[in-house]
């Protein structure tokens, strides 16, 4: 029997008693550059292409589930699957959230997103679905949790994901769409600020910063955006270590992590193998489009959607 595992993005590899084949069956070239006219042609071409991509993933025998977090990735997605399934004279699409009714209002208004749930629901073509969130146990299904995955996760917000998983496994629920990681795809960019400031346009990298503070917040003004987006990630790392060590900053990178045995971590050498491991495999982006093309082809992204 064939087991395929995927172990990096992109690659899959084959197994079984007499052979062992590692794959490319997807590959991102990242000097290909789509040159359009206009933002308008730029946001109808994306748009031609994420609605196809959701399509694709509409074909189901059973119910279609999305989750549905009140955030732009989750939305856009419930939003054309709606569309498309009441296009093709199909079932409603089954929308899952997560939500926290109990907590304190101070608590709430960092956290709570039901304008906007209720603004995509209110739309129709849907079948709202709501776990309480406030009510759940991180502990309470652990064992199982972990019997699945059978390995530490990274996730410790897991039991939120299991009892979406739950309820839409309650409703017959076959295909289940995600808004994770929408972020990656198009909310990348402010290492452009960094690109500026490489290339000596400081007037455009000024004007830049100015209107991203003027989206963000006041708190945020423009000469921080400045120097922590565009100017500091230009400093070389053995630099930031001299002024980290002069200001008495010299902790190992274990000891930010109180979770961690100080012995255990000095016992197998952790400090020493994450500083080989970073210098591998975290030297920075030279420009903006080669870190969008990192985090597109990071390992990453298969291991969440695996987990």
């Amino acid at each position: 029997e064939f087991r395929r595992v995927l172990f990096r993005s992109g690659y899959s590899v084959t197994v079984n008693p007499g052979e062992k084949r590692v794959r490319s069956y997807w590959t991102f070239d990242p000097h290909r550059e789509l040159r359009l006219r206009s933002n308008d042609e730029y946001a109808e071409a994306f748009r031609e292409v994420f609605t196809e991509a959701v399509r694709c993933r509409l074909r189901s025998a059973f119910p279609v589930g999305s989750t549905l977090s009140g955030g732009l990735d989750s939305s856009s997605i419930v939003c054309t699957a709606r569309n498309l399934l009441l296009q093709e004279g199909k079932q409603q699409l089954h929308t899952f959230s997560a939500i926290f009714p109990s907590l304190p209002a101070t608590d709430l208004r960092g956290i709570d997103e039901r304008p906007f749930m209720d603004a995509v629901v209110a739309m129709g073509g849907v079948d709202p679905h709501y776990v309480h969130a406030d009510l759940l146990s991180p502990l309470a299904d652990l064992d199982q949790v972990l019997w699945h995955e059978d390995e530490a996760v990274l996730a410790p917000n897991l039991y939120m994901h299991w009892a979406l998983y739950k309820a839409a496994h309650g409703e017959r629920v076959r295909i289940f769409l995600d808004g994770i990681d929408g972020d990656t795809t198009v909310s990348h960019g402010l290492e452009y600020l960094a690109d500026l400031a490489r290339t000596g346009r400081w007037g455009t990298l000024s004007r830049e910063a100015t209107a991203l503070s003027r989206k963000v917040s006041a708190s945020f003004p423009p000469r921080r955006i400045i120097w922590q987006y565009g100017f500091r990630p230009l400093i070389p790392d053995s630099a930031v270590q001299i002024w980290r060590w002069l200001r008495g900053r010299t902790q190992p990178l274990w000891a930010a992590n109180a979770v961690i045995n100080p012995s255990f971590a000095r016992r197998i050498g952790l400090e020493e193998r994450a500083r080989a491991f970073m210098q591998k495999e975290s030297a920075p982006a030279r420009t903006a489009r080669e870190n969008h093309w990192r985090g597109l082809t990071s390992t990453l992204i298969p291991y969440t959607l695996e987990l």
